[in-house]
């Protein structure tokens, strides 16, 4: 049995994201008291492993298993995807394995977490 490869040729004068403002959106001033511990974790894990961003760059992390309970709980599911573009929550809506949806999530929530420290940081 044969595989194709496809080869795709990149523009590289496309930005990765064609506009930002579709992908991020601004994040509500309170957090459910049960999502603070997550967002709380995400800055200590930042500075802690901040030797490990490249310069001018800034490293976010997030703590899966904390995570996976608050995606549990009907009120942290409900805010954490508020923070989610319109097309991201279609995405997220389309996942049906638990774990999968997770590990997305929680991959969103790193490039936000990263982009809003990059963003106060200058």
């Amino acid at each position: 049995m044969y595989q194709t490869l496809h080869l795709l040729q990149v523009d590289t004068k496309m930005p990765i994201i064609p506009n930002p403002s579709d992908m991020t959106r601004i994040s509500p001033e309170r957090h459910p008291t049960r999502c603070q511990p997550l967002f709380f974790e995400m800055d200590i894990l930042a500075d802690r492993f901040s030797a490990l961003a490249p310069a001018g760059g800034h490293l976010s992390l997030i703590n899966l298993t904390l995570l996976r309970a608050l995606v549990e709980q009907g009120e942290c599911l409900e805010f954490l995807t508020s923070l989610l573009s319109p097309d991201e929550t279609r995405v997220f809506a389309g996942f049906t394995f638990p774990k999968r949806t997770v590990e997305w999530l929680g991959g969103r929530l790193t490039a936000k977490h990263s982009l809003c420290r990059l963003a106060t940081a200058e």
